[in-house]
């Protein structure tokens, strides 16, 4: 029975061969829609990790830094399981004053301790020196203030009691240098890290534009040798000091590309255990790295469903055809198929031999969805003319 199922597919090869064709056709069309959208959102993913290295930012804005517990934080972050390395800066607004600049201008105050890991963003060899100052390049009024000597901070401070009292500190500092600071390590000091992967994501032309501003950054220790003596005589600034906690995690554990929900949820339970951690303290955390999941995934799933509207038309012709040769076929067979009962086979026997004859088709089909799913492995990461093929 098996045997005469075979010798019929050899001997209707021609017919046969067409209705494999149109079976590979659709199941290739659709398995390649799913395996390409997977694949390119595959490589969204691993593009923007690569960048963007900071997986959670947890920020306390207060006036009061110590009631944040910043000296600290590093540890006390550290514990949480599945998290590899914290770390933490101040942002500070103040106001510049020298004769080079002809008045005051507003600037951003940058303060970082000597292990920071925003050095790697950074055009220095190493820490910044302590009593000095630094100006970033793409300051506005970056030749101004590199030009001042001396450089004089200006702060307003007050005492929160009834009622308060303000006055105005000063502070003079020499000028060190100037520091370049990349996209990267910009964004995540001015709290716009979520613009930079948005753009990053989005393979967007604006990564190098920058709002108008002024930054100067300095040592931690240095900054402490302001506040120090503002918080012995119950003073506060009355400016906003933003502490951030820099948050990386264990990535190779906790992340599968392939899986995007599961390393949402382990993720999840990491941020739950750091808000928690950080609620004592003020620090309020936000998972750049689920957004970036979020979003990738987002974006693969309308590739899809996009694609698969688009490709409908061949679908249909796949379908077609397969309908069409699949009647052709079973109408030149009537007479056979009358013959074989009348020789004593069963409506069983026949019906086997019918699925065996599909089943050889379907593993047909299976060899040719295989080869083309090899050649497509082969052309991964090739580079033709300047594009990457996914």
């Amino acid at each position: 029975m098996l045997r005469y199922a075979a010798k019929r597919i050899v001997g209707g090869r021609g017919l046969f061969l067409s209705l494999s064709l149109s079976v590979a056709l659709a199941a290739t069309l659709f398995s390649g829609i799913l395996q390409g959208a997977d694949a390119v959102g595959v490589a969204i993913l691993d593009h923007t990790l690569e960048s963007a290295y900071v997986d959670i930012i947890s920020s306390a804005p207060d006036k009061n830094v110590t009631e944040t517990n910043y000296f600290e934080i590093d540890e006390i972050f550290g514990e949480v399981e599945g998290v590899e390395r914290v770390d933490h800066f101040i942002r500070w607004r103040v106001e510049l004053r020298s004769p080079e600049i002809n008045g005051t201008v507003e600037a951003i105050l940058l303060a970082l301790p000597d292990d920071s890991s925003l050095y790697g963003g950074m055009s220095v060899d190493g820490p910044l020196e302590d009593g000095v100052v630094y100006v970033d390049a793409s300051s506005a009024n970056a030749t101004l203030i590199r030009s001042s000597d001396p450089l004089t901070l200006r702060f307003e401070t007050y005492m929160p009691f009834n009622p308060p009292g303000f006055e105005f500190r000063h502070r003079n500092y020499t000028v060190a240098g100037s520091v370049a600071l990349d996209e990267r390590t910009y964004t995540i000091s001015v709290g716009r890290y979520n613009i930079y992967l948005r753009d990053l994501i989005q393979s967007s032309e604006s990564l190098s534009r920058r709002p108008r501003y002024n930054m100067i950054l300095m040592t931690e220790d240095t900054l402490e040798e302001i506040l120090d003596p503002i918080f012995a005589e119950m003073r506060r600034p009355v400016d906003d000091q933003t502490t951030q906690a820099l948050i990386m995690l264990d990535r190779d554990t906790l992340i599968n590309q392939w899986d995007i929900d599961g390393s949402m949820n382990r993720l999840q339970g990491i941020f739950d255990d750091i808000n928690t951690e950080g609620a004592e303290y003020m620090y309020t955390p936000r998972s750049y790295l689920q957004e970036i999941l979020i979003t990738v995934s987002q974006l693969s799933n309308q590739m899809k469903t996009s694609t698969i509207l688009v490709a409908l038309p061949v679908f249909f012709c796949a379908w077609y055809l397969g309908m069409t040769v699949s009647d052709v076929v079973f109408n030149l067979r009537r007479r056979e198929i009358g013959l074989l009962f009348t020789r004593g086979m069963t409506h069983r026997q026949v019906l086997y031999i019918l699925v065996f004859e599909g089943l050889i088709v379907s593993a047909l089909a299976a060899v040719c969805l295989l080869y083309t799913s090899d050649a497509a492995d082969e052309l991964d990461g090739v580079d033709l003319g300047g594009r990457r093929i996914i």
